[in-house]
Parts: C-alpha cells; sequence; structure tokens
C-alpha cells in the first residue's frame, strides 16, 4: 500500500491545505503501471475534451504513443480539438529543459514558457477552463533531481494562483519516490491518487 502524511492511499480524496493555494485543482497519481497512468489520462483527456476545455499533455514521447493509441476510439473529437487549438500535446523533457537554467527552475522562464502555454490554452478554450497533464516533474525526479521537482510543483501552484480555471494533473511512479519524498510531493497537491503497489 502507498502511504502520504496521514495514512494510506487507495483512492482519490481532497487534501486540505493552508495558504493561498487552498482552493486549487492540483492532482497528483502515484502510479504502478504505465497502463494505469495511460488509462488515467485517457481519461482526464477526453472528459475534457468533451466538455469544451482545453487540455495540455506535456508527456514523454512513449507515453504520447500510448495516449493516441487509447484515445483512437474517439479520434474524431480529438482532431477537431487539435484542429480548433483546444488539444495541445508538447514534449515534457524538451519542455522541462527550456526553463531550466543551471538546473534550476527559472520563474520567468516557466512563465514564459508553460504560463504563455496555458494563457492561450485559455483563449481556446469553449469553457474558459484548461484541464494540464505535466510528466516535467517526474523526468525531474527520475533525474535524481528531487529539490528540482518540488521547486517545479511550487512554480505550478504560483502559476494556478494566477490563472483561475486550470485543473493540474501530476504523476509519478510510486518506485520512483521514497516514502519521505512522496509525502513531501503529497503537501504540493489538493488531492492525490495512489492504487496498491504490486
Amino acid at each position: 500500500m502507498l502511504w502520504c502524511s496521514n495514512g494510506p492511499i487507495s483512492s482519490m480524496r481532497e487534501r486540505r491545505h493552508l495558504g493561498s493555494h487552498s482552493t486549487q485543482v492540483h492532482s497528483v497519481h502515484f502510479y504502478d503501471s504505465d497502463a494505469a497512468l495511460i488509462h488515467r489520462l485517457q481519461s482526464v483527456t477526453r472528459v475534457a475534451v468533451e466538455a469544451g476545455d482545453s487540455v495540455i499533455v506535456l508527456a514523454t514521447e512513449e507515453h504520447r504513443r500510448h495516449l493516441n493509441t487509447a484515445l483512437a476510439p474517439w479520434s474524431a473529437q480529438m482532431h477537431s480539438a487539435d484542429r480548433s487549438g483546444r488539444l495541445l500535446v508538447f514534449d515534457a523533457e524538451q519542455t522541462l529543459d527550456r526553463f531550466l537554467i543551471d538546473g534550476q527552475i527559472d520563474d520567468r522562464a516557466f512563465d514564459s514558457t508553460v504560463g504563455a502555454l496555458v494563457r492561450i490554452a485559455k483563449q481556446t478554450s469553449l469553457t474558459g477552463s484548461v484541464t494540464a497533464f505535466g510528466e516535467m516533474v517526474a523526468i525531474a525526479s527520475a533525474r535524481k533531481q528531487h529539490k528540482q521537482a518540488i521547486d517545479l510543483e511550487r512554480a505550478w501552484n504560483d502559476l494556478l494562483a494566477r490563472e483561475a480555471g486550470v485543473h493540474l494533473h501530476c504523476a509519478y511512479h510510486h518506485l520512483q519516490v521514497s516514502p519521505e519524498q512522496m509525502r513531501e510531493i503529497c503537501e504540493h497537491h489538493t488531492y492525490v491518487l495512489g492504487s496498491a503497489a504490486a
């Protein structure tokens, strides 16, 4: 069983925090297989597109390929969203490296990269809302740069505080982080989704 700061994680639940980010929607999924990640990402993407939201996907090449396959039954809706600028898909590693300076998150570069992307997505959204999936934190963690991942979670939260109507979803493989790191990651999210470890 996976654990966060106050007990086991078996399903999505709200974590109540004090401070300026308490009303944000910023979820984290500690997954145990790529299939579980893609299943959730397919559902999040499909529901958001069908609702009229814009969707931003920042994922690895492999996960983008698997997501494309998973969304094949809804290809007409996805192509329509892509053509109208409501489905924006980018490489997570390339995007991450655009705002890293000497291994640190540069706030201005983050805003001019990710912040600008969010603002464009809000303009094309039929509802004014944006659903985003970001795998950049997991890439930083996989590079053994846990502090960098936490700094990125903070940068995202600062952006969410400035940009209303954005739902952000993050994901880490549960074997990628230690129990201590997992607890720290949880503190930067409003929702936690976990599954029983294999």
